[in-house]
């Protein structure tokens, strides 16, 4: 799975470097249905990938002609609630386990729960404030080498 994902998160990289915008979805994301179907995959492969789906719903934003700034903040804030829900579910579905360390939650570290935190407080409103100063073109391609870079270091460590 780690494999598939780390090859998952180059090609995304590839894609928001090379795109261009020659591959569109549609001039704006769909609405009902069809937007409850799109979140559902989205909710499915963060499920799997144990991320916030990010990596999944920013991609998509942009194919529906999203500018990336807005598809990042977006795709940041359904991380929140996505992230939210997935730390209660591994406190909930790790409340008995056995062999946690005394510092944990269920499934949750609070040691790195409470360093992780106050770090993202203070790096959110300077990555925003980065990314507004940059244009659109320089903002995708740091965008692209970070996933490229994520990618590559998660396949280099299965070797």
């Amino acid at each position: 799975l780690q494999a598939l994902f780390s090859i998952y998160i180059v090609l995304v990289g590839l894609y928001i470097a090379f795109n261009h915008g020659r591959f569109f979805f549609g001039q704006q994301p769909p609405k009902g249905a069809k937007m409850v179907g799109l979140s559902s995959v989205v909710g499915f492969v963060a499920a799997m990938t144990g991320t916030s789906g990010g990596t999944l719903t920013t991609p998509i934003l942009a194919a529906f002609n999203m500018r990336l700034e807005r598809a990042l903040a977006i795709s940041a804030a359904t991380g929140l609630i996505t992230g939210t829900a997935a730390s209660i579910g591994a406190i909930i579905s790790g409340w008995n386990a056995k062999e946690l360390p005394s510092y944990s939650l269920g499934y949750v570290d609070v040691i790195i729960f409470l360093v992780m935190v106050p770090t993202v407080m203070v790096a959110a409103p300077i990555g925003v404030s980065v990314s507004h100063k940059m244009n659109e073109r320089t903002l995708q391609l740091t965008y692209a080498l970070l996933l490229i870079g994520i990618g590559i270091d998660l396949l280099r460590r299965l070797i």
